[in-house]
This record gives C-alpha cells, structure tokens and sequence, in this order.
C-alpha cells in the first residue's frame, strides 16, 4: 500500500478527516505522512482528550481502539 492508497483507505475508514486530506494535498507537492498524521490523528486526539482525568485516559483510549475496530471491520 503506497501513500495514496493509505491516505484514500484512511478517509474512508475516518470521513470525519477528508477535509484535512484535501488542505494538505493543497499545501504539499506530494503526501507526507508524517505531516498529514498530526492534523488527522494528534490534533484531534489531543482535543478530545483535553480536560479527562487520569481513568479518563484509559476510557478514551479504549474507546478509539473499539471504534477503529469496528470501522476497519467495515472495509
């Protein structure tokens, strides 16, 4: 799976996030996944879990386990 392939399969599993693709697909020549990675993932992983406590980490993160399961199981 090249880059595209990647990027493609990632927004269909996360349509949430295509938006995010067409701005950095506007902004760089070619995908750089290292870039693209922080504004679809750690940004809006790290906005989501602003504020939780603690035991409310382990929850977020079982939680985007279980809903990344189940979207890929969609594929």
């Amino acid at each position: 799976m090249d880059k595209e392939e990647f990027c493609s399969a990632y927004v269909a599993w996360f349509p949430e996030n295509e938006e995010r693709y067409r701005e950095h697909k506007r902004e760089f020549p070619h995908i750089l996944l290292h870039v693209f990675s922080v504004f679809a993932v750690n940004i809006p992983m790290a906005e989501a879990y602003e504020g939780k406590t603690a035991p409310g980490l382990k929850n977020f993160v079982l939680s985007l386990n279980m809903c990344g399961e189940k979207r890929m199981m969609k594929c």
